[in-house]
């Protein structure tokens, strides 16, 4: 099974520079199947930005749903070749992304009986294979420089969670990073393909034990209205938003209340919460998301998605389908408000 999966445009030679700025060469082992002089780096902001965005896109087109593992890349000088061989079992569905090459370098497949598949190589364009399945090999590059950018997943999220670990990766990180780097290399996520349809936002009533506390709210408008510059905007939301992440995750209520609410799945993890949001598309990694206003003037304030318009009294909130939504939260009179955006993962059991 090899899929060719056109990706959005995004800044390729801004991921191929870091990648190279970080390569390392690889041991003599391995050298054995990446010959040539090859080198390797692993953790890429930006890799590992894309490997959570891209999950839908990739579970689209293999028909499964898949969950991100790790991320790494390859810096390919002239001459470098790909032996013959197997992936790693526990190594189950591959993404190969070119981000900088100047010739073409073919990712071959062998399908038995002497017949081999080449799927072309084009920077913007990714193969996606089972390669523990597939014998796969790299002719010797003719070309300066290729610099490949690999992307693992797994259909079991637990596989995908124990890899994360083993290389020191939180598989269920804040989704601040994330969101950062996809920014940085020009990621839109409205061009991304989602999963599904979007369901109507349902309303939820919050138990007021799960409503932060008046002291808390004050100090959030305190931290995110006093700004005077651009930059110290960035830091006091940042702290506001440190703020409410603290208060949060001690109100298992509301992760209590959403996992009853998917039934068949669970949301683990309280992953970013912020104040203020205006209008903006979910990312592929929010898969629900509640919300709900922090104060009493701030429950004036419509959220829109979709057809759908919702008005959130205080003390309740609004658990609504994330990715592909964009959500909006339109004021009534009031242009200030503070929210709680609290995206979750869907985990299946």
């Amino acid at each position: 099974l090899m899929h060719r999966l056109p990706l959005p445009p995004l800044d390729w030679p801004k991921i191929a520079a870091w990648l190279a700025d970080h390569a390392r060469p690889i041991t003599t082992h391995a050298a054995q199947v990446f010959g040539g002089g090859a080198s390797t780096a692993f953790l890429s902001p930006y890799g590992e930005a894309l490997l959570r965005l891209f999950e839908p896109a990739v579970s689209r087109c293999i028909g499964a749903r898949v969950y991100g593992s790790y991320s790494f890349g390859w810096v390919y000088p002239n001459g470098s070749f790909l032996g013959p061989h197997l992936d790693r079992e526990n190594a189950h569905w591959l993404v190969s992304i070119p981000v900088e090459q100047d010739a073409d370098w073919s990712l071959d497949f062998d399908l038995g009986a002497g017949h081999w598949l080449s799927m072309p190589s084009e920077i913007g364009i990714a193969t996606v294979c089972d390669g523990a399945k597939y014998i796969h090999k790299r002719e010797p590059y003719a070309g300066e420089r290729a610099v490949i950018l690999i992307l693992s997943y797994d259909e079991k999220p637990e596989i995908a969670e124990r890899r994360c670990k083993s290389a020191g990766i939180d598989p269920r990180p804040p989704l601040d990073g994330y969101l950062w780097a996809a920014q940085e290399i020009g990621v839109d996520f409205r061009t991304l393909p989602g999963i599904g349809r979007p369901k109507p936002p349902r309303v939820l009533a919050l138990p007021r034990d799960a409503v932060p506390d008046d002291a808390l709210c004050a100090a959030v408008a305190e931290r995110v209205w006093a700004f005077t510059d651009a930059q110290q905007e960035v830091r006091e939301c940042e702290a506001a938003s440190a703020l409410l992440r603290t208060q949060l995750e001690t109100k298992p209520i509301i992760q209590s209340m959403v996992n009853a609410t998917l039934a068949s799945a669970q949301a683990k993890g309280l992953l970013y919460a912020a104040p203020v949001v205006h209008s903006r598309p979910a990312a592929p990694i929010e898969d629900w998301i509640v919300a709900f206003p922090l104060d009493e003037l701030s429950a004036g304030w419509t959220l829109h998605t979709g057809d759908h318009a919702v008005e959130c009294p205080f003390g309740s909130a609004i658990l609504m389908e994330g990715y592909p939504m964009e959500f909006t939260l339109q004021p009534d009179g009031n242009p200030w408000a503070n929210w709680a955006i609290m995206p979750y993962r869907e985990y299946t059991q």
